[in-house]
């Protein structure tokens, strides 16, 4: 297992929520699947499944949806699939923060096209990890 620096991610809902699951008393796991916002559209996509424990888990549910964008840190895992073409990527959530992206816009006069790319995420002042009763 490595630590994963906190890096930005994009929620992608592969057809379904972000699941939520209760194991019981102060027990619980928030699951969804992101991709690196860094990752450009001639590259092959890396999902990311994400998991979200207990405390995190509560204060997540229902605020995490596809198109959201976060600074996320944590535990990365990578295992081969089982015809050993394939490496399926699981990140235990350590840190969490929603954060706002800006888009490269060309200049005025510009005949260049506007880009995807993240020119600057600027952090929200609530993370998960840094103020445990912070809201979302």
């Amino acid at each position: 297992m490595l630590s994963l620096a906190p890096q930005t991610f994009r929620v992608i809902a592969k057809n379904k929520d972000p699941e939520y699951k209760s194991f019981g008393e102060n027990k619980c796991v928030l699951n969804f699947v992101a991709v690196p916002t860094s990752q450009r559209p001639e590259e092959e996509t890396i999902w990311i499944q994400m998991a979200a424990w207990n405390q995190k888990a509560d204060k997540l549910n229902g605020n995490v949806q596809h198109g959201d964008t976060f600074l996320i840190g944590g535990d990365l895992t990578a295992k081969k699939g089982s015809q050993g073409d394939k490496i399926f990527y699981s990140v235990n959530i350590n840190s969490i923060s929603r954060v706002k992206l800006e888009r490269l816009v060309p200049q005025e006069g510009s005949d260049e096209e506007p880009s995807d790319y993240v020119k600057s995420a600027k952090i929200a002042a609530s993370s998960v990890a840094d103020e445990p009763d912070a809201p979302f």
